[in-house]
């Protein structure tokens, strides 16, 4: 009887630690540090060295860390976490996005964690929002998180640059942007390309903040057209 008691508890053991084992480095959504927002930002030029070469900076208002984390809250490293876009219908990314780190397979961004489970983006692209009203996103928070192909969830991706997608040209934040923002505002109608002050609301603040951030210059250029936005 005794030789029983010891295989029945060494089996329950033995299924613990094989539970353990197929959920030990699985992306969880419950321990895991996620954005509701992620803003699509622009560049703008920079002078490097004595040289006066031109580099690309990306806006860093448009930063965002994720943390991928097990069911025991222990780093998820290297794990491959894409940012998926295609339910943004009032967005396009840059196919380059000035960052050698990341994948860009039109409309996914994607990159590996570190040692601590995280991974920053900065995503960069530009919205078809002319003159304000159209077209509006369904649903509000369009970008699908993954992590090694577990759904971590949604965000919304508010946009710097309303129009540049639509009309052609040098694209980057500009007047006109603010002017469709707040086009979008007077509709009354929500969607998440406006809420930059990501509040869960379209507000004037969001108009006053975009205009803040037109005048710091941050975000004035785009991706431009080589190898420019996404189709």
């Amino acid at each position: 009887m005794t030789g029983l008691v010891r295989k029945a508890t060494l089996l329950v053991v033995c299924g613990l630690l094989a539970a353990t084992a197929v959920f030990a480095g699985v992306p969880y959504p419950g321990t895991s540090t996620l954005p509701a927002y992620i803003n699509a930002v622009g560049t703008t030029g920079a002078t490097l060295g004595t040289s006066g070469t031109m580099a690309v900076a990306v806006d860093p208002s448009g930063a965002i860390t994720i943390t991928v984390l097990d069911k025991a809250s222990l780093p998820c490293v290297n794990s491959l976490v894409a940012l998926d876009f295609t339910n943004c219908t009032d967005l396009k990314i840059c196919q380059d996005q000035y960052d050698g780190s990341k994948i860009v397979a039109c409309p996914v961004i994607s990159g590996y964690t570190d040692i601590n489970g995280q991974i920053t983006f900065k995503v960069v692209g530009s919205g078809l929002n002319v003159n304000g009203g159209k077209p509006f996103p369904t649903p509000a928070a369009c970008c699908h998180i993954t992590a090694d192909g577990y759904d971590m969830g949604y965000a919304k991706v508010p946009i710097y640059d309303q129009d540049g997608a639509a009309v052609g040209g040098a694209p980057g934040l500009k007047l006109a942007d603010c002017r469709a923002l707040n086009v979008d505002y007077g509709i009354g109608l929500y969607c998440g390309r406006g809420d930059i002050d990501h509040n869960g609301q379209l507000q004037l603040a969001d108009y006053r903040l975009l205009n803040s951030l037109y005048g710091i210059g941050l975000s004035a250029t785009g991706c431009g057209t080589s190898p420019g936005l996404c189709p």
